[in-house]
């Protein structure tokens, strides 16, 4: 791929499927901010959300989803793979989308649009995200696809500038939650790893891959020290790393379930599950 075509993605966001809104009041408790009312959807799907500051743009997030069966459905429901991991691009994905179908085919790209304002007729397009997602997805079970926010021209920038300082608001955490640092996966799965280090353009070395911006995936490889924490996850992602001010304060806030050990730091673990992944709290701006 040519790199001066398509400038390198940085995270975006990720998110885990869970049984039930429950979880949302489990993470309130434990001292994270959530949005103030949930997001609903296309398929039924009730989101929540925690926002954290990041190094190369406003902000990054968690998102946490499920089906609400109390909705009434609204055309089809795809089935929810546990966890997804989404791709940012500062470049109109239109105009670079034959470049990822030439030098991605055997992940079978494909370009979707949808409208800021779902009550719009989708036939007219209307400003909203650009998606491109993957029908062989480069890891077998996370959906990853990358997307692009394209400029909200019915808002003034007094309305975006307030937008952008709720959003803001609820990167500070009472429990000193501030930054998402990175992942933790499982090596197992380490020839998925090289298709997704070429879509990321991540740097690839020591077991870990590292994407524009500094946010790292560090790789749990066969007998490594950190896969006694995670003996009963079944997929690939099993953990996220956030950075707090204070370990202290977390611990304090949070009651994190264990305390663990990761690639040389100390961490607070808040177990959310065996089918998806984790949070990892450590005292650093970097991981």
């Amino acid at each position: 791929m040519t790199d001066q075509l398509i400038p390198r993605p940085v995270f975006d966001h990720c998110y885990r499927s869970i049984e039930g809104d429950s979880v949302y009041k489990e993470l309130q408790e434990r001292g994270f901010l959530l949005n103030p009312e949930p997001i609903i959807h296309p398929g039924r799907l009730k989101c929540q959300f925690l926002h954290f500051r990041s190094p190369v743009d406003k902000f990054s997030y968690l998102e946490f989803l499920f089906r609400d069966g109390t909705l009434q459905p609204a055309g089809p429901e795809e089935e929810l793979i546990h966890a997804g991991f989404a791709l940012k691009i500062d470049r109109n994905l239109d105009e670079v989308f034959s470049v990822f179908k030439r030098d991605f085919d055997w992940l079978k790209p494909k370009f979707e649009h949808r409208n800021y304002d779902r009550a719009a007729d989708e036939s007219q397009r209307l400003p909203g995200w650009n998606f491109l997602t993957f029908e062989q997805q480069p890891i077998d079970d996370i959906e990853v696809w990358i997307i692009e926010y394209e400029q909200r021209l019915s808002l003034a920038e007094e309305e975006l500038k307030e937008r952008r300082r709720r959003a803001l608001a609820l990167c500070d955490h009472p429990n000193s939650a501030r930054y998402i640092l990175g992942f933790i996966w499982d090596g197992r799965q380490s020839k998925d790893f090289d298709n997704f280090a070429k879509l990321s353009f991540a740097k690839s070395s020591n077991a870990s891959l590292r994407l524009e911006g500094g946010t790292s995936i560090r790789i749990v490889q066969e007998g490594a020290t950190e896969r006694r924490y995670f003996r009963d996850k079944t997929g690939t992602f099993l953990a996220v790393v956030i950075g707090v001010e204070s370990l202290d304060s977390f611990v304090r806030e949070a009651n994190p379930d264990d305390m663990v050990e990761v690639f040389g730091m100390k961490g607070a673990r808040i177990r959310l599950g065996r089918d998806s992944w984790d949070i990892v709290a450590v005292e650093s701006r970097s991981f």
